[in-house]
């Protein structure tokens, strides 16, 4: 899974405390829509944070390829350590899911 860093540090969003997660993998990027693929890349490092509010039914990530065509973010929202749902993408890229999935979440829905 490339190198995984988890950082000890929180962070204030929406005025609740969120761990947040940091690692660093190389992956080939593909973007894409409900048309199919409409651009991709060859393998790049790719810088990702998760951050989990301290209630533990939602968090969000980011992913950052280097520019703007490859920065994404958005939502996350938990029930009972299962992954429900997330907003701010059109597929969820798989590097998340796993990470999220060595934290002890749910993801089987969004693969």
């Amino acid at each position: 899974m490339g190198s995984v860093t988890p950082q000890a540090s929180t962070q204030n969003k929406t005025l609740m405390k969120a761990q947040i997660y940091q690692f660093t993998q190389a992956n080939k990027l593909v973007m894409s829509n409900s048309f199919g693929i409409i651009a991709e890349t060859d393998f790049v490092n790719v810088d990702y944070e998760i951050g989990i509010f301290e209630d533990k039914t939602s968090g969000y990530f980011t992913l950052d390829g280097g520019n703007d065509d490859w920065y994404a973010e958005g939502s996350l929202e938990f029930e009972d350590m299962y992954l429900i749902g997330y907003d701010g993408v059109f597929e969820l890229s798989t590097p998340i899911l796993d990470y999220l999935e060595t934290l002890g979440y749910n993801v089987d829905e969004h693969r």
